[in-house]
């Protein structure tokens, strides 16, 4: 069944990982619920949200004619059914302007788990993209008796959080304004986003081979080299340019620099960007193509002859 959202909230993060995104947790609390331990008073618990909607949404940048940044288009959205909700402490009010009175707010800590890898988001390889979180209750079968609401932090990345609403005319495009707190300093929206690990144990490596324990822990021993991740890398791609030739085994660059490549780490220190099968040394089994056993070793020379990387997730 379809539902309309009337308003939304939304905060702004930077990518600078590209490990996909596998949890989230969140603030919030219910407006006008109140709860002091051993007050002796009580009230209605809050009802539940039957899940949380969660969306990322891709960046508008402020520019001259966009006085602030704010979100632009959906391209990730997760309904939240199994999730926690733990008290945590309490804030003010926020209908208490003059911040005088109790910190009589309850504030619960949410946290969810995406449990699929299916419905992970993937981040921008680039590693230099901004998007948008957003959090929505939604009551589906249940009914709420109190307003609920996303607990504001102070400001920490770029500009402040927005609040938008979808214009009437075309449902598709959303109005965005600046939040402010109760004395109207620049706020964000209290979150952190987790990611899995772009190297762990079980999962199925760019070579098609499931990682075992004793590989991720001599991955965490060499330092977590991204290099391992990389969709090319595992086919001789030891550049990371997305093709597979000269340069991946290139040494000095013949300007008194050193490109970074197969050669290079022979002669010097270990460097596992160029263990290209990952063994732990640099040798010519990185360099090697058929095993003669019929099978073959993943190596630089595959990836020579298999025509590179273009094509391969991660690559244009």
């Amino acid at each position: 069944e379809e539902f309309v959202i009337h308003r939304l909230v939304a905060d702004d993060w930077a990518c600078d990982q590209n490990t996909p995104v596998t949890a989230a947790v969140w603030w919030g609390s219910y407006l006008d619920y109140t709860f002091q331990p051993c007050s002796g008073e009580f009230m209605p618990l809050p009802v539940k949200p039957d899940y949380f909607l969660l969306n990322i949404w891709t960046d508008v940048p402020a520019g001259p004619d966009v006085p602030f940044s704010h979100p632009n288009e959906i391209i990730w959205e997760y309904k939240a059914y199994d999730y926690d909700e733990v008290l945590v402490g309490y804030d003010k009010n926020p209908h208490d302007d003059g911040m005088t009175g109790p910190p009589r707010e309850p504030v619960f800590r949410y946290s969810v788990r995406i449990e699929d890898p299916n419905d992970w988001f993937c981040q921008d390889a680039n590693n230099n993209s901004v998007y948008w979180f957003s959090v929505v209750a939604v009551y589906d079968d249940s009914r709420s008796n109190y307003d609920w609401g996303w607990t504001n932090h102070e400001h920490m990345f770029n500009d402040n959080a927005v609040e938008g609403y979808p214009t009437a005319a075309a449902p598709d495009e959303w109005v965005w304004n600046p939040l402010y707190d109760q004395t109207r300093v620049t706020e964000d929206m209290s979150f952190i986003l987790f990611t899995q690990p772009c190297f762990h144990p079980g999962m199925v490596d760019a070579c098609g081979q499931v990682v075992t324990p004793a590989e991720y822990n001599r991955w965490v021993s060499l330092g977590k080299p991204e290099s391992w991740c990389y969709p090319c890398h595992c086919r001789g791609d030891i550049n990371d340019d997305c093709f597979i030739d000269a340069f991946d085994l290139q040494g000095i660059d013949g300007q008194g620099g050193v490109l970074e490549g197969w050669v290079d780490a022979w002669f010097e220190a270990y460097d596992p960007d160029c263990d290209v099968n990952y063994d732990g040394f640099i040798d010519a089994f990185d360099l090697q193509g058929p095993d003669g056993q019929g099978g073959t070793i993943i190596s630089w020379v595959d990836g020579w002859f298999s025509g590179g990387c273009a094509g391969v997730p991660g690559c244009p």
